[in-house]
């Protein structure tokens, strides 16, 4: 079974027109050469003739237009019916403002889909398995200059240890957390289980903290997988990763509560 359900073209045309009618709020992900950006949106309207929607950008943004795309991008929205989670992807066509937002006109999707629920769900890895991951800055931080092709020998590569993940993202224990500033994309190669390919997938890196064991971390959201030509083979596989920790968890759960019991008893 894979990580998302195709839905029928009936009812997502429904699932769609029901979310413009109540200005269902939804994520726009667009990426380009300095890394990916996330816009919170509201869907606005759609048009019949041209078969276009329109969403609103919802935070306000100052001259020169903040969201940042040409016509026939490919970029990626998420939203939420109830406790599912839809997504699709559909080409910019235009980007229109007026005095105090920004409006974002897209094709009207050729496919959308859900997400299964427990995919969401933050877990970590079974007891004692060390996750490495790669992370690769993508473009430059933010606030920082761009990076001339003389300065890609410098572009940061960092190893961490996975703590937790999830379908969304995941938490990442590195050696040292001031050098990743919120807001920068970072490419995440994982490698979950010994012997197999490593996932690649990009991040936005969301906050700084750490573990319970006192170590650096960094928070990172998963991002453009729904506008990526082979997200969706990503999306599968790191949900059956997610898919393993949780049964490899339950697993240990079962087998400990015998051993509670017996020490109750004696």
């Amino acid at each position: 079974m894979g990580a998302t359900t195709e839905i029928d073209k009936e009812q997502a045309n429904r699932i769609l027109l029901d979310s413009i009618d109540v200005r269902c709020r939804l994520m726009l992900t667009i990426g380009g050469s300095g890394g990916w950006e996330t816009y919170k949106c509201a869907f606005l309207s759609r048009c019949n003739e041209s078969r276009t929607l329109s969403v609103k950008v919802l935070e306000p943004s100052a001259p020169p237009a903040r969201v940042k795309a040409r016509p026939g991008d490919r970029v990626g929205v998420t939203f939420r019916i109830g406790h599912r989670k839809c997504m699709f992807a559909a080409p910019f066509v235009s980007l229109a403002r007026d005095s105090d937002s920004e409006k974002v006109i897209l094709g009207w999707p050729d496919q959308v889909h859900f997400l299964r629920r427990r995919a969401y769900e933050r877990v970590k890895p079974p007891n004692g398995r060390v996750v490495p991951v790669r992370l690769t800055l993508v473009g430059s931080r933010p606030g920082s200059p761009a990076q001339d092709a003389s300065d890609q020998a410098a572009i940061d590569v960092i190893h961490g240890q996975l703590v937790d993940l999830s379908a969304g993202g995941l938490r990442v224990a590195v050696a040292d957390g001031g050098r990743f500033e919120p807001g920068s994309t970072y490419r995440c190669s994982l490698a979950p289980r010994r012997g197999r390919a490593v996932i690649v997938f990009d991040t936005i890196v969301r906050h700084r903290g750490t573990s319970e064991s006192g170590r650096p971390t960094i928070g990172l959201q998963i991002v453009g997988l729904e506008a990526a030509p082979d997200g969706s083979t990503a999306m599968d596989r790191l949900v059956r990763v997610v898919t393993y920790f949780q049964r490899a968890g339950s697993r240990r759960k079962r087998t400990a509560a015998p051993a509670l019991r017996d020490q109750s008893i004696n």
